[in-house]
């Protein structure tokens, strides 16, 4: 990973006053200490193992394992936790040894601690290697070298594990600092300086006095091998061994080495960790050096390691492990002596020249790599920010809150347009003239007021935009644009209720919103369309938007920036990917800006950051997946008390309820990981999950596998799932000879059972004349509940007709009022929850409402899935037919309120209803022979069907016809002429409340 060197907008240096002020970049850090579950801050050493976990050796608080989500404090066996670890190894059985430098050595096979101290000379331990024999090497502090055989550690039989010297007298009692194998060559650093074992004997390097120098660390890659020193960096390659100069390392201590993806050496020193780059002559080059000042912990690095997603890792001394990030990633804060972080506003005056504004009210002039101060206000308020700048012809000018419009100049010079009132919000170049955005009015520069809010509007203009010669309007209840004779404000169609927090116009003609809950918005000039699926954007809270020269988008929200690829026009995302989680700076709705480097800007309460657009910052490797063995009944178990001899585990029939445990080792972004899982054999297919475990209850007989996959933030699945089969075998009342005798039994006890049953008919004639009597009552007693349940069907006057003629004749009503509701976003609700909660919810509804209807003394007709249909002034005539179904219909939002607030409690989605009613005549009767129903009809069920579809959701939503009825009584809102389907325009009004 490359840390390229940036052409910055702020380049070196920052002049406060006209005197300059050096400054320095930031680099995007995760940081993991103490506070985050390291026992101590003190690192030595760090390992990535086969499985992609990461290990930690600490300095007085043991090793710690980390998964990417969370730390594992090894604490087993107890004299481990608190030593002082010094190296990391893992050999080529997946064993991990741990050198301690009070303990001596302890090992782990995935399952058990071992102490391994046996034969060991000193128990202070620096560096293991493994031979191409398959031989431990461990290296000592003044104990030379231990050697341990393959043999002795074969954990499957009882061996003497014991570590032998390593007879040679140029070795013996050293201190040896580390070992590097390179084929059938190990070579040893010392104290003495570097010694290369080959076919059973060991010789000394020394080519010239300055190598003969303590070597401290080594590291391989491809051909080449690299040491560091106490006094620099040695290697060795085709050439030899020789010395690389450099005077950003020469009398350097080096205590780690590595190379990251891009090839570029990265040397950790005690004074922070250098990037060189190994030109074509070989020579060193000298790239960047990371320290505290710049976003490390510590600087006194011990342990640079590139995991195999290719992310550094910092392991230091006083400041726990630091993950570098990212690569195109800058940042300028306080910290890195830049004196105001939270840049506001930005303006691009040309190629070469910036402004600059903050939130604490100053304006930088920045120009060839200098930044001047050329506005300071004198406000005492901390929490003045510069709005906004607008370029107007030559002239410069900038809205800072609480001082007003001011004119800048290349000189200095301030001159102040038009004071504040505290109430500004924006200024915009609006048909050739400069205008001011306050929060009830636009006025022009020379004060011409141009649009004035009424003492009844209760909305405020928070932002604003121009979009093709019109003044967008971004206002508490929607956005709204201003005609070109500044006359008339019309309120953008479906942008009521979003909360926009920003804007953004695009080269393709487009302008983009931001919301505070809704994700994006896209205004083409005719339709305001939605973005929010989860694929597009961490978090639907935006802060900030900005497109660049391609017309794509860069969204900033507290889980970090995004970049939307949109397609030629504007309609699709063709691909979603997040730059950075670990920027969570609250970006500011103004403070994101792409210069002309195509760099882009981003001002937050957290500094300021600088993205190079052209970076590369997906993902590419997919998690690696750990997949443990099962456990039965939620217990664990041992693998080898099912194991079959084809590899797969093998439980009774009833040993069918298994959790599978996983977890998906993504360590540069941990948090991020989806799964998909399918139980190969169930009929199922794959199954998404966040979680890390699946359990399985009731699984048939029959052979299964268990598969897994992972997908990283960047949407990489792994190639090949991870697969478990087991299998179930069936009981044994499924197998065949079970079933045979079964079927032999069952036809003698067929032969048996028809001679005890010819005996039996005599005395059952005997029974009979008692059961008639019996029976007889019980028809009693049916026949009344069949009446009872008929009342419940049908009302009385019909169902006694019903019952008295045999059928019931529809009858016209001159006058009644007709009720619908049905919940917005059903379909998608089913989607969210299960069936049963989904009916028993519904259920639990609809009980609520037919409560409702006998208190208001309403007539249920019908429900439709989730529509209820009800009706009053049938089948008995009643004057207050509308006032009865208006009061019935406020009661059942006043249920829905009190219900939502159940289910969110539980954690559960609201239920948003929507209610329509009408007035007028109809018919109502009984059709049909089979099944039937008391049902009405009329063009009255129509229109109060469209009064219902026509509404909004938690309003209830009425007729003219019925408003005429209920108005002395209820008080309603005029909606004015909405479009109904087949029905045309439609006089329509919203019920607030009772008002008698």
């Amino acid at each position: 990973m490359t840390l390229r060197l940036l052409i910055p907008l702020l380049c070196v240096c920052i002049s406060l006053c006209y005197t300059t002020e050096t400054f320095a970049q930031e680099y995007p850090f995760n940081h993991f200490g103490a506070a985050e579950g390291l026992p101590v801050d003190g690192v030595y050493d760090l390992l990535q193992d086969k499985a992609a976990y990461l290990w930690i050796a600490t300095e007085g608080g043991g090793v710690v394992r980390f998964d990417g989500k969370h730390f594992d404090n090894m604490d087993s066996p107890e004299n481990l936790a608190a030593a002082n670890v010094r190296c990391l190894f893992e050999d080529h059985k997946g064993v991990i040894w741990v050198g301690t430098a009070d303990h001596g050595v302890f090992c782990y096979d995935g399952k058990t601690w071992r102490l391994m101290n046996n034969g060991l000379p000193v128990l202070h331990i620096r560096s293991f290697t493994e031979d191409h024999n398959g031989n431990l090497w461990a290296a000592t502090l003044g104990g030379g070298i231990a050697l341990m055989d393959s043999t002795a550690r074969d954990w499957s039989v009882k061996t003497i594990r014991k570590w032998k010297a390593l007879d040679d007298p140029l070795m013996l009692g050293s201190s040896v600092r580390c070992l590097l194998r390179d084929e059938d060559k190990i070579w040893m650093g010392s104290d003495e300086g570097l010694y290369c074992y080959e076919s059973g004997s060991i010789k000394k390097i020394s080519l010239e006095p300055q190598l003969d120098d303590a070597v401290l660390c080594g590291f391989k890659h491809e051909n080449t091998l690299y040491f560091g020193t106490e006094n620099g960096l040695i290697v060795s390659d085709e050439s030899g061994v020789h010395r690389l100069h450099h005077p950003n390392i020469d009398q350097r201590r080096i205590r780690s080495i590595a190379i990251d993806a891009h090839g570029d050496l990265w040397l950790g020193t005690a004074q922070g960790a250098i990037q060189m780059r190994l030109d074509e002559n070989k020579s060193l080059e000298f790239l960047n050096e990371l320290r505290k000042e710049n976003g490390l912990d510590s600087d006194r690095i011990r342990k640079v390691l590139l995991d195999r997603f290719n992310t550094l890792w910092f392991g230091t001394y006083f400041g726990g492990v630091s993950q570098l990030t990212g690569e195109s990633l800058l940042k300028y804060s306080r910290n890195s002596n830049f004196p105001e972080t939270f840049i506001t506003a930005f303006e691009e005056i040309d190629d070469s020249t910036h402004l600059l504004g903050t939130f604490e009210g100053s304006i930088f002039w920045v120009k060839e790599g200098k930044a001047e101060r050329r506005y300071q206000s004198a406000t005492k308020s901390p929490e003045n920010p510069v709005i906004d700048f607008v370029k107007d012809g030559k002239r410069v000018l900038a809205l800072v809150q609480f001082d007003g419009l001011l004119q800048l100049s290349q000189k200095g010079d301030v001159q102040v347009l038009q004071a504040s009132k505290g109430e500004e919000v924006a200024c915009l170049l609006y048909q050739d003239e400069v205008i001011i955005i306050r929060e009830r009015e636009v006025v022009a520069l020379d004060g011409r007021r141009l649009l004035r809010l009424g003492l009844g509007d209760n909305w405020r203009i928070n932002d604003a935009i121009i979009h093709e010669e019109r003044l967008i309007l971004m206002c508490d209840d929607g956005l709204r644009i201003l005609s070109k004779d500044a006359q008339e404000l019309e309120l953008i169609a479906k942008s009521s209720g979003k909360n926009i927090s920003c804007a953004a116009t695009s080269p393709k003609g487009s302008v983009w919103f931001g919301t505070k809950n809704e994700g994006l918005l896209k205004w083409d000039g005719k339709k305001l369309k939605s973005f929010k699926k989860s694929s597009h954007l961490p978090d639907l809270n935006v802060h900030g938007i900005t497109s660049d020269r391609d017309g794509n988008l860069w969204v900033s929200s507290k889980q970090g920036l995004s970049f939307l690829e949109l397609d030629l026009d504007d309609q699709f995302v063709l691909n979603a990917s997040q730059v950075d989680e670990g920027l969570k700076g609250h970006a500011a709705a103004k403070s994101m800006y792409v210069d002309a480097n195509n760099q882009l800007w981003m001002g937050s309460t957290r500094g300021l950051y600088c993205y190079q657009m052209g970076g590369q910052f997906n993902n590419q490797c997919p998690p690696q997946i750990q997949l443990a063995t099962p456990r039965l009944f939620f217990e664990p178990i041992q693998a080898q008390d099912h194991q079959q001899e084809n590899g797969k585990l093998l439980f009774a029939h009833n040993e069918n309820h298994l959790t599978f445990d996983f977890i998906g080792i993504d360590l540069s972004e941990g948090k991020s990981i989806q799964y998909q899982y399918m139980l190969e054999g169930l009929g199922v297919n794959w199954q998404n999950t966040d979680q890390e475990s699946i359990t399985f209850s009731n699984i048939p007989p029959g052979q299964y596998q268990f598969m897994l996959r992972a997908q990283n933030s960047d949407g990489i699945w792994n190639e090949q799932p991870e697969v478990y089969a087991f299998e179930i075998r069936a009981p044994f009342y499924m197998r065949w000879w079970f079933i045979s005798g079964v079927i032999a039994l069952s036809i003698s006890l067929i032969i048996i059972v028809a001679q005890l049953r010819i005996a039996s008919l005599a005395r059952q004639r005997d029974l009979l004349n008692d059961k008639v009597k019996e029976r007889t009552a019980d028809l009693r007693e049916a026949k009344n509940k069949s009446d009872e349940l008929l009342l419940n069907i049908l009302p009385k006057e019909t169902a006694n007709e019903l019952k008295t003629n045999g059928k019931a004749l529809a009858r016209t009503y001159a006058q009644a009022s007709v009720l619908f509701s049905d919940f917005k976003g059903f379909t998608k609700m089913s989607e969210q929850i299960s069936s049963e909660q989904l009916v028993a919810t519904l259920d639990q509804i609809f009980q609520r409402f037919d409560a409702l209807c006998d208190l208001h003394d309403i007539e249920k007709i019908k429900t439709i899935g989730d529509a209820y249909m009800c009706a009053a002034g049938i089948p008995i005539e009643q004057e207050d037919h509308a006032q009865r179904l208006v009061a019935f219909a406020l009661d059942m939002k006043k249920t829905m309120a009190e219900l939502n607030n159940e289910l969110s409690a539980q954690g559960l989605p609201p239920w948003n209803i929507r209610i329509g009613v009408h007035s007028g005549p109809l018919v109502a009767g009984v059709v049909g022979k089979k099944k039937f129903a008391y049902d009405i009809w009329g063009d009255t069920v129509n229109i109060a069907a469209r009064m219902e579809s026509s509404g909004e959701i938690n309003q209830v939503n009425i007729s003219s016809k019925t408003a005429k009825l209920i108005s002395e009584d209820f008080l309603i809102h005029h909606r004015g002429k909405i479009q109904a389907k087949n029905k045309g325009a439609l006089e329509m009004y919203f019920v607030e409340k009772r008002i008698r």
